[in-house]
């Protein structure tokens, strides 16, 4: 009895029959305590809720202890399990053999599932165990028991036959050539490896063995073909098909009746003499009646050994055809012949010079130059005086003399200012180079004029950033502006000083009258009073009601102060 691998296990309806006479009940042996002492199943599941059960596992349970057993020198005289099946027609497939046992022995197999699936009967199958002393003196049955079960079939259980595939060349079929069959779209439906034969010559046997074949027909007409395929189990399916062999009287490729059909010549290989025969030039789509098929002033025998396109007049596409480009300087299998990145066409068509990629010589190829919005024929498009080749290196616009657009040009700014020709603001001040240049200022120094405020900063507040004293008060910009004062006014309390000689008096330059006397420092200042002491003559008067605040000659207050004492002594006396 066969097993095959296939899906999932039939339903089994189980039931238990010992066949020896008890449970457990040893055949004559050596040692009565040795034997299979249980046998059942376990798992069972009943799919479809029928009572018919699957997937289920044998259990084997015993002792095995024995004459001889166990011997620790020899394995081989250890007692074996021997696992088989056995069908209503006695059928009989070992599945396992041989299995070691050992003192109180168990065990749990998979009598299906562990092994290819069986083309069993129908009906009541049997699964016998066997537990065999392997002595070397006794070999005998210890113990047989076996389990009983019915067996269902489902489909999935069936062996299905494979289906046989012929695939047959498209070409046609012509005497005395090998013609290439092809099986390998036949197919098996549990995916089993196949055995392919193959009968060509229609006499009922296989000549031939191959999911490929090949076979050569000696006459033409009708051949019948046929392909057995053969899965492992021995189910086969036979594919027949029919193929049209035809002559070719000249060899070329074609049969007689194609050429015929085309108008060549069946007894001339090469029907317009140009050096192809009839067949290839079919098999291209050549034309096999015209030697030119182009018309490109050159035969198809010679574009062909040229490894040109004899169908088309431009083989590379460079809009310049295959005869001019031999008869030129170009490659009629390059599209581009000297690699600068343009076709030759394009080359022509801009007046380059299509095998040389640099026709300037400026260190650019003629592509790249176009691709920058360069001349490829001048080696300074920009008349910087810079070359294009050199530009690029640097990071300049060939195509633009002032590449960061700030008013200088590229070599005025790499010779002359020493400025940064890819930034339009090198110092980063917020004023272009070319804007620094023309007011003066220094484009590679944020503040010019060291004032401590940047260039931008005092454009914007109406400073001059090429002068650290915007107001020419004695104070530089930026301490003026650290000071609240005006650095576009000299004098910012209005008091007639400058707010450099109030800082170096020690007066208050956002105050007119420091000293809070009435007067402003600057009149102060220029009548020689101390506009920092509110009583510059020290006379107990404040300067604005002093009539002479810078002479001391009679301390006119103390005067008033000794009359009013006076006064007050006078009225006591009285």
């Amino acid at each position: 009895m066969r097993f095959r691998e296939s899906g999932t296990l039939s339903a089994l309806l189980v039931t238990l029959c010992l066949l020896s006479s008890g449970a457990g009940s040893a055949i004559d042996s050596p040692a009565a305590s040795a034997g299979i002492h249980d046998l059942s199943v376990i798992k069972i599941v009943d799919r479809d809720g029928d009572g018919a059960y699957s997937d289920f596992k044998l259990v084997v349970r015993g002792d095995t202890s024995c004459y001889g057993c166990n011997d620790e020198d020899d394995s081989d005289i250890e007692p074996r399990i021997r696992i088989s099946v056995v069908d209503e027609n006695e059928n009989q497939e070992q599945i396992i053999e041989d299995v070691s046992a050992t003192n109180d022995y168990s065990g749990t197999f998979d009598v299906l599932t562990s092994t290819a699936r069986a083309e069993l009967t129908s009906g009541r199958i049997q699964i016998q165990v066997t537990l065999i002393d392997r002595d070397v003196v006794f070999h005998e049955e210890i113990d047989e028991q076996a389990i009983v079960v019915v067996y269902e079939p489902r489909s999935d259980d069936v062996n299905r036959a494979p289906t046989a595939s012929i695939h047959v060349p498209k070409s046609s079929l012509q005497v005395g050539r090998d013609v290439a069959f092809d099986g390998s779209e036949s197919t098996d439906p549990e995916g089993q490896s196949l055995t392919y034969n193959w009968d060509f010559n229609g006499d009922g046997s296989f000549e031939t063995t191959g999911k490929q074949a090949s076979w050569t027909f000696n006459s033409p007409g009708e051949h019948k073909i046929r392909l057995q395929v053969v899965d492992k189990w021995g189910a086969e399916d036979v594919s027949t098909t029919t193929v049209t062999v035809h002559r070719d009287s000249d060899g070329d490729g074609l049969t007689d009746q194609r050429e015929s059909e085309l108008g060549t010549e069946a007894g001339t290989p090469d029907t317009d003499n140009d050096g192809i025969p009839d067949g290839k030039e079919v098999d291209r789509g050549w034309n096999p009646l015209a030697s030119d098929t182009d018309e490109d002033g050159l035969s198809d025998g010679e574009e062909d050994e040229r490894g040109l396109d004899p169908a088309s007049a431009d083989t590379d596409g460079d809009r310049i055809p295959d005869r001019d480009e031999l008869n030129g300087k170009t490659d009629p299998l390059a599209s581009d012949t000297d690699t600068d990145g343009l076709d030759d066409g394009d080359e022509l068509d801009a007046g380059t010079d299509p095998v040389v990629s640099d026709t300037d010589g400026d260190g650019l190829k003629d592509g790249d130059e176009l691709a920058a919005d360069a001349n490829p024929l001048s080696p300074d498009s920009d008349s910087d005086g810079i070359r294009d080749g050199p530009e690029v290196e640097q990071g300049l616009a060939p195509a633009s003399a002032d590449t960061d657009g700030d008013g200088l040009n590229d070599p005025v700014e790499l010779n002359q200012t020493a400025t940064n020709p890819t930034l339009m603001d090198t110092d980063e001040d917020g004023i272009d180079d070319g804007t620094e240049i023309e007011l003066r200022l220094d484009p590679l120094s944020r503040d010019t004029d060291k004032d401590g405020i940047g260039d931008g900063s005092e454009l914007e507040q109406e400073l001059n950033p090429a002068k650290a004293d915007t107001d020419d008060d004695g104070v530089n910009d930026g301490l003026e502006l650290e000071e609240g004062l005006d650095p576009t006014v000299a004098d910012s309390d209005s008091d007639g000083l400058n707010d450099g000689i109030e800082l170096e008096s020690g007066t208050a330059p956002l105050s007119s009258d420091t000293d809070d006397d009435g007067v402003s420092d600057g009149i102060e200042v220029e009548q020689k009073m101390n506009p920092q002491d509110p009583d510059s003559d020290g006379d107990y008067l404040r300067d604005d009601m002093d009539p002479a605040p810078t002479n001391v000659v009679i301390p006119f207050g103390a005067v008033l102060v000794g009359l009013v004492f006076l006064g007050i002594a006078k009225r006591i006396y009285v």
